[in-house]
């Protein structure tokens, strides 16, 4: 594409890298493109042992998912954006005259139709091994669903908060944290999207977060995990 992603990194690892060097660092994703991404030198290890001459390990990433992308209108009062992170619309909203989300990002139903412009804007990304079966209902739906459809299931997880862990009766608990901390849960996404690979899990249930403020990043992850596959269901749901 005719464009460079330009960033500083927070790392104080990364700083020192960039420092010695005394150059600007062109890089890739340090993963396989299309699985879940890296959130610790393990994950990078488990990806590229053998690809790579070295890892250095800057620990846990702090935020779990990657950076905001925008691209800034020609004019450079507004900006568009192409990949949701930790920094928000409405924060960049205090620096734009004009912020505007993607179709994409909404929509990732449509990344087939519009040219990426972006890392992470495939029709398909972050996903493991296991089926990721995403739900739009309300909690009591959700856990009635599960049941069902896991019956006759050997290995499967469920994405859920803290406090909802115990209302299920069967199934690997891949806990997101308190109940409505969209920080916690998107800091976990894709170390639990690991896990479940791990558990050689078949299926992992999830329910489908509100596409806005701070949950926006983890919609667009989760969505895109499942391959775009939402699965709908009314409260008249049995």
């Amino acid at each position: 594409m005719p464009t460079v992603g330009i960033r500083c990194p927070s790392n104080p690892v990364a700083h020192k890298l960039i420092e010695v060097s005394g150059h600007p660092i062109a890089a890739p994703s340090a993963n396989r493109s299309g699985i879940p991404s890296p959130t610790n030198a393990e994950h990078v290890r488990a990806d590229m042992d053998g690809r790579i001459d070295m890892i250095l390990d800057g620990g846990d990433c702090e935020i779990g998912l990657e950076s905001t992308v925008i691209k800034l209108d020609d004019d450079g009062t507004g900006c568009t954006i192409l990949r949701p992170g930790a920094i928000t619309a409405d924060m960049l909203s205090t620096v734009c005259a004009k912020v505007t989300i993607s179709r994409a990002v909404i929509e990732p139903s449509l990344a087939d139709d519009i040219k990426p412009e972006s890392p992470g804007m495939k029709y398909k990304h972050y996903a493991p091994k296991a089926e990721v079966i995403l739900i739009d209902a309300a909690e009591e739906t959700f856990i009635h669903y599960v049941e069902r459809d896991s019956a006759s299931i050997r290995r499967y997880g469920i994405f859920t908060s803290n406090e909802s862990a115990g209302s299920f009766n069967g199934g690997m608990m891949l806990l997101l944290g308190p109940r409505g901390d969209a920080k916690e849960a998107s800091r976990r996404l894709f170390t639990l999207l690991r896990r479940a690979d791990e558990m050689e899990l078949e299926k992992v249930y999830a329910l489908l977060p509100p596409a806005t403020g701070e949950y926006l990043a983890y919609y667009n992850r989760i969505v895109r995990a499942a391959g775009c596959r939402i699965i709908k269901l009314g409260n008249n749901y049995n």
